[in-house]
């Protein structure tokens, strides 16, 4: 599929490397935020004034149904319309995060015109991933700090107690590293890397310490295998899972182990459907249980806004708040139910395991607020590669 706006293969290159690798580092610092300013905002500002410069030339050959990313635009233009529901409806919308949908549309444009292969991509990710590795057991063995959503912290701060590498948060870590695995599988030919790849992946998502995205990791090694028809891999791998959940002393394998499904269903049910706020203080075993009750009652005030009247309930909040803490309580609330059954219907054609993936994963992670989740999905999901034959070679 052609670009719209054409950039040349080396500024694709430097600015592809720049947004994946490059840490959270804030260049200019916005008061009442944990968030600054930071290198891609500037790379986006730029790239919004390069539209707005050439705005004739670039539009006038610019089709929507030709548009890659089209089902995202739709959907962008949806949520700045559930954001004016929510101002109309005297709800505190963030303007900060109705700022961050249109810096996200131009993203989508910006992503498109990229010229990089699948090789260059496969490879980037490969890097990142080791990059990540190198980090993450210094940060074990508490040599180096991490740039995380609060800016730099030192190894002895208590966020640092989870492995972070290069990334934001010990989730994003996990997350991040698991759609690198899905693009690599899926398009490295190289088996030594892929399996490279599997067990970089693995020790990431284990260090990260994620209950959700570890088993999220579980699930997506059983449908690639099973995508790619290897059974007897399959077999193995099942085996290994459940001897590891079994005999194996870790501590994300224990917490997924001892997890009270029908105690967090309950609470679940009570927050939802009685509106109940739960007491801290009574929570069965809080190492394991605390933090989602944590979100349940946070979820709960979400839930009040959401039932303001009809119109919320119908087409969403907007962005009210910056952290939601689940993907999915982000789609119900800020979207409503027409904003859900509409982003079902934009994604009723993506690959299974992507959706299984967010599915999971977003349980209790709010994914696309973060900026390199995002990114990475528009990448992995790029499909105008530039696959010319003599175009980056290994």
């Amino acid at each position: 599929m052609k670009n719209f706006i054409n950039l040349n293969p080396k500024t694709s290159i430097i600015l592809s490397i720049i947004l994946v690798i490059f840490p959270k580092i804030d260049l200019i610092p916005i008061p009442g935020y944990w968030q600054g300013i930071r290198v891609e905002d500037f790379i986006i500002l730029f790239f919004m004034l390069y539209i707005l410069f050439n705005l004739d030339s670039i539009f006038s050959k610019f089709k929507i149904n030709k548009f890659q990313y089209k089902n995202f635009y739709y959907f962008f233009l949806y949520l700045l319309f559930s954001n004016i529901i929510g101002i109309l409806s005297g709800l505190d919308v963030k303007i900060l995060m109705v700022i961050r949908i249109v810096e996200y549309i131009f993203y989508l444009f910006l992503i498109d015109s990229l010229k990089i292969s699948k090789n260059f991509l496969v490879n980037l990710f490969f890097i990142f991933a080791i990059l990540n590795l190198i980090v993450g057991i210094l940060q074990i063995n508490d040599i180096v700090g991490s740039f995380s959503s609060l800016g730099f912290l030192g190894p002895e701060h208590e966020i640092n107690s989870r492995v972070l590498g290069l990334m934001g948060g010990s989730w994003e870590l996990s997350i991040f590293t698991t759609l690198s695995y899905i693009f690599i599988f899926k398009y490295e030919k190289t088996k030594i890397k892929i399996l490279m790849m599997f067990f970089i992946s693995l020790f990431l998502v284990i260090v990260s310490e994620s209950k959700t995205q570890t088993i999220a990791f579980g699930l997506v090694n059983f449908l690639l295998l099973i995508q790619s028809r290897n059974y007897f891999l399959l077999f193995i791998f099942l085996i290994i899972s459940i001897t590891s959940l079994i005999f194996i002393d870790l501590p994300i394998l224990n917490k997924i182990k001892n997890l009270n499904i029908e105690y967090l269903f309950n609470l679940t049910y009570d927050t939802f459907i009685n509106q109940k706020t739960h007491i801290l203080d009574d929570v069965e075993n809080k190492r394991l249980h605390l933090s989602y009750v944590y979100r349940l009652n946070y979820w709960v005030t979400l839930l009040e806004e959401y039932k303001s009247n009809s119109l919320t309930i119908l087409f969403g909040t907007g962005l009210t708040r910056v952290y939601v803490e689940s993907f999915i309580i982000r789609i119900i609330f800020s979207t409503g139910i027409i904003g859900a059954i509409f982003l079902f219907y934009l994604i009723r054609n993506l690959n299974p395991l992507y959706i299984i993936t967010f599915f999971v994963a977003g349980i209790t992670l709010d994914l696309f607020v973060s900026f390199k989740i995002y990114l990475i999905t528009l990448m992995i999901l790029k499909n105008n590669f530039n696959e010319k034959k003599n175009s980056y070679r290994r």
